[in-house]
């Protein structure tokens, strides 16, 4: 028995010390959304222009190209329920702040609570939107944070990105994501989340925050510039005009309440397939483009 339990200790040690190291290669990747809290807060002082919103943001508003100091806290899949709470969190700090960029895409009005990037929010930004606890989470991140399947992945890659005030973007493009058939199976599950969204109830509680949000701000006398992103002719010919419609009514009657500024590059034939990265997101080139036309429009206020 003796050297029965020896032999399973000997075993179960060094399974104990990879875990134990894994865990901790995982609680310290240099993860975007630290560089992104980081590097807001060092550049709060001169901040004019605020990026939120999701990828399309992300990927492709340049901070650089914008004629007054602008920083991007846009995150894939960042909905506005967490663009909400940033605004929140950080406003008292950022003195100069005088325009905020929100994402009106196909799929924004039906997305909200996001359940596998909550614990981001919480562990960067202290934004717990949800109220949760975050045991599991706390106690494994291979298991409950990035899953086991992620996390091999993330520590093989091991990413350094480099980012100037919250940008990075994408170089070229990437032929095989821009078909049609990418783009319909792209806008096919755009289309699923949607459904599901309006089964639930959960559109209601977005369309609410997003209303919310552009009532603080300009009660805090700050701009709201609401965006639609340009997408390739590949994924916008599948898009359902029903949803389309759906969105551009929300936006009139928020511009009617609000007179909001409101810029729609859905289908702006100024973007050509050599500004995309993938049918719809924009790549460094195409983000320029983009960048200055709303710079343009902010110029005018």
């Amino acid at each position: 028995m003796k050297k029965f339990l020896l032999t399973i200790t000997y075993f179960i040690i060094p399974l104990l010390v990879l875990f134990l190291f894994v865990e901790f290669k995982l609680r310290t990747i240099n993860s975007e959304y630290e560089k992104k809290q980081k590097g807001l807060v060092e550049k709060s002082s001169e901040i004019e222009i605020l990026i939120l919103g999701n990828s399309r943001s992300d990927n492709g508003l340049n901070p650089t190209f914008f004629s007054k100091p602008a920083y991007n806290l846009a995150y894939g899949s960042q909905t506005i329920l967490y663009d909400k709470q940033l605004v929140l969190k950080y406003l008292p700090i950022l003195k100069k702040l005088k325009h905020v960029v929100l994402s009106l895409d196909y799929h924004s009005l039906s997305s909200g609570y996001l359940q596998e990037r909550d614990f981001f929010y919480y562990h960067y930004f202290d934004i717990n939107v949800k109220n949760k606890n975050f045991i599991k989470e706390k106690l494994s991140y291979f298991f409950y944070v990035y899953t086991p399947k992620i996390s091999i992945t993330l520590l093989k890659e091991n990413k350094n990105v480099k980012m100037v005030n919250g940008w990075s973007g994408h170089d070229s493009s990437i032929s095989s994501r821009l078909t049609e058939r990418y783009g319909k199976e792209r806008a096919q599950s755009f289309d699923l989340a949607i459904n599901q969204s309006r089964k639930t109830k959960e559109y209601i509680e977005v369309q609410k925050e997003y209303e919310d949000l552009i009532r603080f701000l300009n009660e805090n006398k700050i701009t709201p510039i609401i965006t639609t992103a340009p997408c390739n002719k590949p994924f916008t010919q599948f898009l359902d005009e029903k949803n389309i419609q759906y969105n551009l009514e929300f936006i009139q009657k928020m511009k009617r309440k609000y007179n909001l500024v409101y810029l729609n590059s859905l289908n702006d034939s100024a973007f050509n397939v050599s500004d995309f990265y993938n049918n719809d997101h924009l790549n460094k080139k195409g983000a320029e483009k983009y960048t200055k036309k709303i710079d343009s429009l902010i110029i005018k206020q």
